[in-house]
């Protein structure tokens, strides 16, 4: 799977944040998930370097976790890769 290199619009974005946080929680007293948007091209090919897994059909080539996606989004409950 590869995603498009072209990156997603600011609206496109704060549409994609909004219903993250309004996801419901499983204990209602929890504070809202914090999400930090990479979208640096230079920090993502850093974190695809810590995330590269190897490849299970070609052993000893290593596979993009991130799968060329330009955005990343990270919380403490889930990631969103787009």
């Amino acid at each position: 799977m590869m995603y498009e290199k072209q990156q997603i619009t600011e609206a496109q974005l704060q549409k994609i944040l909004e219903a993250a946080q309004s996801v419901p929680l499983a204990v209602s007293n929890r504070p809202k998930a914090r999400l930090t948007v990479v979208q640096d091209p230079e920090l993502l090919d850093e974190i695809r370097k810590c995330c590269q897994t190897e490849s299970r059909k070609n052993p000893g080539m290593l596979r993009d976790s991130l799968y060329g996606a330009p955005t990343l989004i990270l919380s403490h409950w889930f990631v969103l890769i787009l």
